[in-house]
């Protein structure tokens, strides 16, 4: 078996180990709720854009 030292120092490498996992995972999850986040406001703004468009068009239209 293993010493109380050589333990400590184990369960204490292991801690540190799951601690950095979930700080990866953590960050990962940020950035890919910050993509969502980001890529649901670009599609509100081209659905805006998109109606401008069409609203324009039709009024373009119309006068010709």
């Amino acid at each position: 078996m293993l010493g109380p030292g050589i333990s400590r120092f184990l369960e204490k490498e292991v801690g540190m180990g799951l601690v950095v996992i979930l700080i990866i995972l953590a960050l990962i999850a940020g950035g890919v709720g910050l993509l969502v986040e980001g890529l649901f406001w670009l599609l509100i703004i081209a659905g805006i854009l998109f109606l401008i468009g069409v609203f324009a068009g039709f009024r373009g239209r119309s006068r010709v």
